[in-house]
């Protein structure tokens, strides 16, 4: 994994973060991170540890503010989208969606059997409860279309947690 880091530090806008944000844990997240390893290109870019008081530093780096919604600040970057997500990472329905770049130090971390088995293993948080477990199902084709499949078992649990009367919120 260390050649792909290169794919990482081309990003147009590396080095506007690396360099005005060394002190603090930013982080490249999700789908984006796959994609790069596996020789794709991103549709947007998901960044965790940046948030709306960063906002007016960020348009001095060359970030235009697009919208914010319930999940998400949403940016340009030249000609790229870039999310500040508001949610936390461990909270990400699948192991895979967890995978992260770290701007301050160049890692790569990334559930190594999720991604060389192309298989989505949920994480705790998507059986909180029926709605989690909704948008794990949901996101499940999302990734299908990367490659990555649900086993039928995890399928038919998630089901049954959407199913569940009682035990689970909804």
């Amino acid at each position: 994994m260390e050649e792909k880091k290169q794919l990482f530090r081309e990003l147009p806008f590396y080095k506007a973060i690396k360099e005005n944000y060394k002190y603090q844990s930013v982080y490249l997240v999700g789908g984006a991170v796959i994609d790069l390893l596996e020789d794709r290109t991103p549709k947007d870019y998901d960044l965790i540890g940046l948030s709306y008081s960063n906002l007016d530093k960020l348009k001095t780096l060359g970030f235009e503010f697009i919208e914010d919604s319930k999940t998400a600040i949403t940016l340009k970057y030249e000609n790229l989208e870039v999310q500040l997500l508001k949610g936390i990472i461990e909270e990400f329905d699948y192991t895979i969606s967890q995978s992260k770049f770290n701007f301050s130090d160049d890692a790569i971390t990334v559930c190594k059997h999720s991604f060389d088995s192309k298989v989505l293993i949920p994480t705790q948080h998507t059986y909180d409860s029926k709605s989690k477990s909704i948008n794990a199902l949901k996101r499940s084709i999302h990734y299908a279309k990367k490659g990555y499949s649900l086993p039928e078992k995890t399928f038919l649990s998630l089901l049954n947690n959407v199913s569940a009367k009682g035990g689970v919120k909804s």
